[in-house]
């Protein structure tokens, strides 16, 4: 599998639904493959992977979980103050870094 579609692959991990408790860009730090998500209020959301990649998903935030999707694929990512914790590849992306 070449690294531009796992890219992909991945973005699409990343982003279902509609929700709130979220809202604007997100940036990726040193753990994780994304460089930026940034949350829009019609419960969409932009995906932009290091290399650079980008793509459209959606989102539902449930409590103090959200959950992301894309291409048929689903992440949880926990809601931690300015930031956001997923699991492994994913990493943790914050507001304002």
């Amino acid at each position: 599998m070449s690294r531009g579609i796992f890219a992909v692959g991945l973005a699409a991990v990343l982003i279902a639904g509609c929700g709130s408790g979220v809202s604007g860009t997100y940036n990726g730090g040193d753990d994780s493959f994304l460089k930026s998500m940034t949350f829009k209020g019609d419960g969409k959301v932009d995906v932009v992977l290091i290399n650079g990649v980008g793509g459209e998903g959606t989102y539902e935030v449930d409590g103090d979980k959200v959950r992301v999707s894309a291409n048929g694929n689903t992440n949880e990512l926990t809601i931690d103050g300015d930031c956001l914790r997923g699991p492994l590849m994913v990493g943790t992306l914050c507001k304002g870094e």
